[in-house]
């Protein structure tokens, strides 16, 4: 075989490595914003869009339905902004939704949507945060269960445990009044990945005065490791 040819297979390898790496790899993930605007006051909200990672029809209903809950949520920020009216500086007052990309791994990507509505007619400003994780390849929202063998609760509700114990006793986290620390059945669904952790949160208001916020708890992966069910989250 001549040096030529040795070229060209090589070549025709190095491209064939390529796209095997490239349809392999981690879905890519951008984020999109809707803009309304009212008078003077701007109102914003985002959401994802899944560019690659799976089946076209299967990103293309994906899709659909995180722009579509967008809409939803950017509807109901305008009649709350119509409702509030035309009362002082719209500099002081927002209406946005922000969401960051947090893991993307294998099939899997997290995501954080983060709600921040301030208006002339509310006490104080309402805000929240939802996390989410999803499979690019079947388009379905991953729980816990899937992620990790069932002994999963056990060590999450350990850690979350020592940790919100240590932070009442410093005086930096305060939950309701006749309310024990939650087991981790009770926040199963409030979780997203990031690069190298599982980060658990309390709602705001759930387990905690309103004037706490959201409460996250983060967990080391390579703690889990011996627990995974998908190689996106294992670590060593």
């Amino acid at each position: 075989m001549g040096m030529r040819t040795l070229k060209a297979v090589s070549l025709a390898s190095v491209l064939v490595l390529l796209l095997c790496a490239s349809a392999l790899g981690a879905p890519r993930v951008s984020v999109v914003t809707l803009r309304r605007t009212l008078g003077d006051l701007r109102i914003s909200v985002q959401y994802p869009r899944v560019e690659t990672g799976g089946d076209p029809k299967v990103l293309l209903r994906m899709n659909r339905a995180f722009k579509e809950e967008a809409v939803r949520v950017l509807r109901q920020m305008e009649a709350l902004a119509r409702e509030a009216g035309d009362r002082g500086d719209p500099k002081l007052y927002r209406c946005e939704r922000r969401v960051r990309v947090t893991f993307r791994r294998g099939n899997l990507f997290s995501f954080t949507a983060e709600q921040f509505v301030s208006l002339p007619n509310m006490a104080h400003p309402d805000s929240g945060l939802v996390g989410r994780t999803y499979d690019a390849s079947t388009g379905e929202a991953v729980t816990l269960d899937r992620l990790f063998l069932p002994q999963w609760k056990q060590l999450v509700q350990d850690r979350v445990g020592r940790m919100a114990m240590d932070r009442i006793g410093s005086g930096k986290l305060e939950i309701n009044q006749d309310q024990d620390i939650p087991s981790a059945e009770e926040y199963k669904d409030s979780f997203y990945l990031s690069r190298d952790r599982l980060v658990i949160y309390w709602e705001r208001y759930r387990f905690t005065p309103g004037y706490v916020g959201v409460v996250t708890f983060e967990i080391p992966l390579r703690e889990l490791r011996h627990l995974a069910r998908e190689a996106a989250v294992r670590f060593h």
